[in-house]
């Protein structure tokens, strides 16, 4: 479970600092993000049922070992499964981004004004 919460709040907060700093329009960014969450996804799909022991924390090595192969139901399961908790998050964290910085900008207008 904390594993879980721990992508969700990281796909958010990525994504809500790419956009606020981004002059792309909201669906670009948002099939960008996408993108990138499906990529996510098929890593953690392919790699589904795989480990390496024996490996150094530093410099890595060590050996891969397979503890089952998973069928092709299975990695499409997990596929979505991933992709589902990561890219509504992402998709959230562009919005509150861009309503973040339309606030910003209103704020900017009446500071201009004032002067």
């Amino acid at each position: 479970m904390p594993v879980r919460i721990t992508r969700e709040y990281m796909s958010f907060f990525l994504t809500k600092d790419v956009t606020s700093k981004s002059q792309s329009s909201t669906p670009v960014l948002c099939l960008k993000a996408l993108s990138y969450c499906a990529a996510i996804a098929a890593i953690s799909a392919y790699s589904m049922g795989m480990h390496y022991e024996d490996a150094d924390p530093l410099f890595g090595g060590g050996t891969r070992v397979v503890d089952y192969v998973p069928s092709d139901q299975d990695r499409a399961e997990r596929f979505w499964w991933v992709f589902l908790i990561l890219a509504p998050s992402a998709v959230y964290g562009i919005h509150k981004a861009r309503e973040f910085s339309h606030y910003d900008k209103i704020i900017e207008r009446a500071k201009k004004k004032k002067h």
